[in-house]
């Protein structure tokens, strides 16, 4: 069985481990003040019975998405576990796996050591990172059984409206396929409208969970929404691993959820301001394209002149010390990724220096690129 390193995670924990001056690395919102929330020393106290704290945590989480407590199944490892369980329960050998590209890596490794053939759906920068059901129709085949989604996506925020996901849903439901929808950073859009795949149809599964909008990683907390015959599969699978949820995971996370509403809208707002701060810098910098991002934490603007986002980052963490994730690690280096959920003033420095950086290339080589936002 072939199992193949996954170049993402393996460059995600060296840049962890460097004393960077600013790292834009991280795509998660940052962490809440004392005075909104915290955890009290009676919460790490065993108490309480543990089918019944689980108990609570399905309902919270149901409540916070509009689906029932039977349509939930929370699980430790994060939206990551949650992810490869979905996947897996879903697909078998022989199959056909449609992922979108741009993409986060472990989508891909998900599938290592099975006789499943990806293929991929590319969301273009040009279409705004819209995913085209025409595009992902005529990628489908008989053998297809799951398409593999992201929204917002990672690397660009873009998110698919419902209606998209709907005529997706009903293509899929033609052949019996299934879509797994990643939706860790959906807390982070702040629109209308916006709901979890797995409320518009039995063949949609959403994933997620509290590491990114909630900067909770370390509780590694995540769940899979689904009706309750695909989450049967899906505990089956989780059994067969020998894994369990640990009682002070759940507790804790219960807890998040009793105050899920309010600390929604703290980040949310917190994200508008670090959000303002990104697009009055990209404002003053024509030579980047960009697709606004909708949802999430990062942006992922294409560099001018043919720039490849590795020399870029490469320049970038050597003559400032601040570090950005190189655009090869989603599938297209024209790019990079740049995390800006941190204070507004740490974040103004990273985009600073990397204008300087930016303007360094453009003096070395004559370039000038005009640049646009793709709506």
């Amino acid at each position: 069985m072939a199992l193949r390193e996954t170049r993402f995670l393996d460059w995600i924990r060296a840049a962890g481990a460097k004393e960077a001056r600013c790292s834009l690395v991280a795509s998660a919102a940052g962490s809440f003040p004392e005075s909104v929330f915290s955890f009290e020393a009676a919460d790490f106290v065993p108490q309480g019975n543990s089918l019944a704290i689980r108990r609570s945590l399905h309902e919270g989480i149901g409540a916070a998405y509009g689906l029932p407590a039977d349509h939930v199944f929370a699980v430790t490892g994060g939206c990551g576990t949650a992810n490869f369980l979905a996947a897996r329960a879903l697909v078998e050998p022989q199959a056909h796996v449609l992922i979108e590209s741009p993409c986060y890596e472990p989508f891909i490794r998900i599938f290592d050591g099975l006789s499943v053939e990806i293929s991929f759906l590319e969301r273009r920068f040009e279409d705004g990172y819209a995913v085209d059901p025409d595009r992902l129709a005529a990628l489908l085949r008989p053998e297809t059984r799951l398409v593999i989604l992201s929204s917002p996506h990672n690397p660009s925020g873009a998110v698919i409206p419902p209606e998209t996901l709907r005529v997706v849903l009903a293509l899929l439901e033609e052949r019996e396929a299934y879509l797994l929808c990643d939706e860790i950073f959906l807390d982070a859009v702040d629109a209308a409208g916006i709901c979890p795949a797995a409320s518009l149809g039995p063949r949609a599964v959403s994933t997620g969970g509290l590491s990114k909008c909630f900067s909770m990683d370390d509780l590694r907390a995540g769940w899979v929404l689904a009706a309750p015959d695909l989450l049967f599969r899906i505990k089956r699978l989780y059994d067969a691993m020998g894994a369990f949820n640990p009682v002070l995971m759940d507790r804790l996370a219960a807890k998040v959820f009793t105050r899920f509403s309010v600390l929604r809208e703290f980040m949310r707002q917190r994200r508008r301001e670090q959000f303002a701060e990104v697009r009055r810098w990209m404002e003053e910098r024509p030579d980047l394209q960009w697709v606004a991002p909708q949802g999430g934490f990062c942006l992922f603007p294409q560099l001018p002149g043919g720039l490849a986002g590795e020399a870029f980052a490469a320049r970038l963490e050597e003559t400032h010390g601040v570090i950005v994730v190189p655009g090869r690690l989603f599938g297209d280096d024209r790019h990079v990724r740049i995390g800006f959920g941190l204070p507004r003033e740490k974040l103004a420095e990273g985009l600073r220096c990397i204008g300087q950086t930016l303007d360094a290339f453009k003096e070395a080589e004559g370039a000038s690129v005009s640049g646009q936002t793709i709506k």
